[in-house]
């Protein structure tokens, strides 16, 4: 598994190389539908987060992609694991810090 971060600073519409999340995920379906995935984990982890692609934010809201960025995820990589929770301890959230991570850093190939 991998963690792939976007740096990403919202941007007019009217910018080069402008996107939205409505893109994005269009974008992304098509890449796993090509590679015979399917998008069934995508849409149940926007869902997750919380993300509703039919609220107009998502299409009116546009950004523009300065770096790409990916780890390796393994049992080593800093994180809060399930099986690492007591008992009545759930939906837990944290933030990583991306210094940290550089032990794990993986050469971006774009797809």
């Amino acid at each position: 598994m991998e963690l792939i971060v976007l740096m990403a600073p919202q941007v007019p519409q009217a910018e080069g190389d402008a996107i939205n999340l409505l893109l994005l995920v269009e974008e992304a379906v098509g890449r796993l539908d090509d590679s015979g995935v399917g998008r069934g984990e995508l849409d149940a982890r926007l869902k997750r987060l919380g993300v509703d692609l039919t609220d107009d934010y998502y299409g009116e809201t546009w950004f523009k992609v300065q770096s790409v960025s990916t780890y390796k995820v393994t049992t080593e990589f800093p994180a809060i694991r399930a099986q690492e929770l007591v008992l009545g301890v759930e939906a837990v959230r944290y933030e990583l810090v991306l210094s940290a991570l550089e032990p794990f850093k993986t050469a971006y190939e774009k797809v």
